[in-house]
C-alpha cells in the first residue's frame, strides 16, 4: 500500500485491488446479501453488510482528535468528508487483542441510524455474497454477533457477522 503524504483521500494511492473494493462498495450498496469481509487481529474473518458502508479508505493517523477517556471504545474523532466521525478500533470493541497501530490499514466508513462511524480494521479481504442459507444464528453464543457464515475466499472459511446494533448501543447507549 502506498503512503499518502497529503492526508487527503486520493484514489491514485490505492492499489488496483483496493480500487476494486472501493468501487464495489460504492456501486453495490443496494445488494442486501453483499458483505465486506475484513480480518481481525486474531486472524479471524468478520463481515459487515455493504448497505451500511459508505466508503473504504486508508487509515491516516495524523488528523485525529484523540479521546482521553480510557474506558471509551471511541478513540477519537476525525473530519471525514465534512462529517465529524468517531473512530473505533474494531478489535478493541470486539474484545480482540489490539495490535500495533501501524498494522491497521483501513477505515470502513459506516453510516447507520443517522450517524457516521469509522471502523479501523487491519485489512479488508474481499466483498462476498452471503445468502441466508449460509448464515447460522450465533447471538446466543456471543452477544456481539448475529450470525456466523461459511464463505468462499481462497478456500472455505468461517466468518462472523457482527451485530451493528450492539456496536451502536455500546458506543452511544440508548441514543444510538
Amino acid at each position: 500500500m502506498k503512503t499518502n503524504p497529503t492526508k487527503e483521500f486520493n484514489e491514485d494511492i490505492l492499489d488496483e485491488d483496493e480500487k476494486d473494493l472501493v468501487q464495489l462498495v460504492s456501486s453495490s450498496a443496494d445488494v442486501a446479501n453483499q458483505y465486506v469481509i475484513f480480518q481481525g487481529s486474531n486472524r479471524e474473518f468478520y463481515a459487515i453488510n455493504v448497505a451500511k458502508v459508505e466508503e473504504l479508505f486508508v487509515y491516516e493517523r495524523g488528523h485525529i482528535l484523540h479521546n482521553n477517556k480510557e474506558d471509551s471504545f471511541i478513540i477519537g474523532t476525525a473530519d471525514i468528508r465534512s462529517h465529524m466521525t468517531p473512530l473505533v478500533y474494531f478489535d478493541h470493541w470486539f474484545g480482540n487483542e489490539r495490535i500495533d497501530d501501524e498494522e491497521y490499514e483501513l477505515v470502513i466508513l459506516c453510516y447507520f441510524s443517522q450517524k457516521y462511524l469509522g471502523l479501523i480494521v487491519k485489512q479488508v479481504i474481499d466483498i462476498v455474497t452471503i445468502t441466508p442459507e449460509q448464515m447460522y444464528t450465533n447471538s446466543d453464543n456471543n452477544e456481539l454477533t448475529t450470525f456466523v457464515a461459511k464463505i468462499k475466499l481462497a478456500h472455505e472459511e468461517l466468518c462472523t457477522i457482527f451485530d451493528t446494533d450492539k456496536l451502536l448501543f455500546d458506543l452511544y447507549g440508548e441514543d444510538g
